[in-house]
């Protein structure tokens, strides 16, 4: 049984009210090992109940990727005053 399986048994037995415990011996695993499988795809612990917390991952995937841009776009523009200033120490060069 992979991984996505026993989430799919574990939601539906999570519905009908058990308890996490009852939940990992009715699946013949060791709770440890359920809650690992839970929290590696993206499952919080809310109010009792595991749930999906896609929103909260969007939320952070969005600000890594506009940390990430800035950081390019301030890259670039070093990269380019450093090139002028070697163009204007170039030009001071060889106007001496």
């Amino acid at each position: 049984m992979t991984a996505n399986e026993r989430i799919k048994i574990f939601l539906q037995l999570q519905n009908k009210n058990l308890k996490f415990q009852d939940i990992a011996d009715k699946m013949e695993i060791k709770p440890q090992t359920l809650r690992s499988y839970l929290n590696k795809k993206g499952y919080k612990l809310t109010n009792g109940k595991y749930e999906l917390k896609d929103d909260i991952k969007e939320e952070k995937k969005q600000i890594e990727f506009n940390e990430i841009k800035n950081t390019k776009i301030e890259k670039k523009e070093n990269v380019k005053k450093i090139i002028l200033k070697e163009k204007h120490k170039n030009l001071k060069e060889i106007r001496k």
